[in-house]
């Protein structure tokens, strides 16, 4: 007769799976928006800016349509607040990109 193996009451928690390779500007893209920063777009994905949800200071990101859509695509950001021709798109880390420990200091 077979045994069945018991599971532990108290289960290991899993950590998120990682994407198997950040390019550098989707690092400094998620680096920026992990500490303070949102990602903001034009309806149509142009034009992103990070803005410091502090002190309201803007700042150029280097990313572009791509990036964005691929970062959304792996569950690392999400749109929380859909433009329209005259506000801006806005986009923000998910549980799963918080979950990432971005500790390398930016230059």
């Amino acid at each position: 007769m077979k045994r069945r193996a018991r599971s532990s009451p108290n289960p290991t928690p899993r950590r998120p799976q990682l994407p198997a390779k950040l390019s550098k500007t989707e690092q400094d893209l998620l680096w920026h928006m992990s500490h303070g920063y949102q990602l903001e777009t034009s309806s149509l994905g142009n034009s992103p800016i990070l803005r410091r949800l502090k002190d309201n200071t803007e700042v150029r990101a280097i990313a572009n349509r791509s990036t964005i859509e691929a970062l959304e695509k792996g569950g690392l950001i999400t749109m929380t607040k859909s433009g329209g021709a005259v506000n801006p798109t806005v986009w923000r880390l998910t549980q799963k990109g918080n979950a990432l420990k971005l500790t390398e200091p930016h230059h």
